[in-house]
């Protein structure tokens, strides 16, 4: 695929709705547009800092690269008094019991103070009725400084195009409309065309795993209303899961093939098995989830799926393009959940094969 195939746009302005004109205006004529990510919708944002001291949250503060600060609150260390409340045969038992209360109830830390006993335990009669006393104990709880900022960016938005070729080959074409089959039409008749009937049995399938039967019913829904971006995500969720299971069921003749590594992690030993893993399923898992993120754009889920997709797609056909794709979706997963370590932690492994990749080619 060459590079010229591809074009990325991006463009910053004050409004949202004028980046995204003048984005779709440059893109070049015969191309298709693949994907449009809004990395930032130019609304106001809020970052906390903290530390021990004022000075120590302070040193913390860093906002993003073009940031402009629109407020900042500066809140000293403080200490807050509670109690809890707990039940225990004895004072040491109930200091104990407040410290792990304390804990669950969200107070990390904490000191205990005062311990009061409220109702005494009963012993009952030869180890009948015996109950347990209530204490009330203080705790002291330090509540660290911090520095509370209020910032906004530009709104800026990204879009990339392709040549028809290029965009068939990285995207698969769009779902505008789905065809049910005449299973799926008959399937619907049995519901009497209920959606909320088809819902709660196609709950029943992906809670047992059964993906294949799932995603009929998921595309009987998307074609019943085709507005939801959570039907679309659904059916391209399918897919994924989908392919999981058939390279479960294959993995046991891929691994008898000479070379595999120990660890299954090498490039050469998944691109020279590429002919029986079963990638068709991503493929088709993309189509579904582009339409979801054309409906929303801060799906997380859809994001996230996609860029497995891409990313297990490109590592297997040797295309550093189809992983970069990858990562610009892990990219606007984390856009739309900020600091997710899952995410995170699959970005960065995805990296690294990325520029092993670059290197191959």
């Amino acid at each position: 695929m060459s590079p010229d195939a591809i074009k990325v746009i991006r463009v910053e302005h004050v409004s949202l709705n004028e980046a995204k004109k003048q984005a779709m205006s440059q893109v070049p004529t015969g191309f298709e547009v693949i994907s449009e990510s809004v990395v930032s919708d130019g609304k106001p944002r809020k970052l906390s800092f903290s530390g021990d001291t004022l000075e120590a949250a302070r040193v913390q503060v860093k906002l993003p690269d073009g940031a402009n600060g629109l407020k900042r609150e500066e809140i000293p260390p403080s200490r807050k008094n509670a109690k809890v409340v707990v039940e225990a045969f004895d004072e040491a038992r109930a200091i104990a019991e407040a410290r792990t209360k304390a804990l669950a109830d969200g107070h990390p830390h904490f000191e205990l103070g005062k311990v009061t006993q409220t109702t005494p335990p009963k012993s009952g009669l030869l180890g009948l009725g015996k109950k347990p006393g209530e204490y009330e104990v203080e705790i002291s709880e330090s509540v660290p400084a911090s520095v509370d900022v209020e910032y906004s960016l530009m709104a800026s938005i990204v879009v990339k195009a392709a040549d028809p070729a290029a965009a068939s080959e990285m995207t698969g074409k769009r779902i505008p409309k789905i065809e049910l089959s005449a299973e799926e039409r008959e399937i619907f008749s049995q519901h009497g065309g209920s959606v909320e009937s088809l819902a709660l049995k196609s709950k029943e399938y992906l809670n047992s795993g059964q993906w294949s039967e799932a995603l009929k019913y998921w595309r009987i829904l998307t074609s019943s209303t085709p507005e939801r971006a959570t039907s679309w995500c659904m059916c391209g969720i399918c897919h994924q899961k989908a392919y999981e299971e058939a390279l479960n069921r294959a993995l046991p003749e891929i691994k008898s093939t000479a070379g595999w590594g120990a660890k299954a992690t090498d490039i050469l030993t998944w691109q020279g098995a590429r002919d029986r893993l079963p990638l068709d399923y991503l493929r088709q898992a993309i189509p579904y989830l582009n339409e979801a993120i054309s409906r929303d754009s801060q799906s997380h889920i859809a994001w996230y799926i996609s860029a497995h997709c891409f990313c297990h797609i490109g590592i297997p056909t040797n295309d550093p393009i189809m992983v970069k794709r990858g990562l610009d979706c892990f990219n606007q997963a984390l856009n739309t959940k900020p600091g997710d370590s899952s995410t995170i932690a699959e970005m960065t492994h995805f990296k690294k094969i990325h520029q092993q990749l670059v290197q191959i080619a």
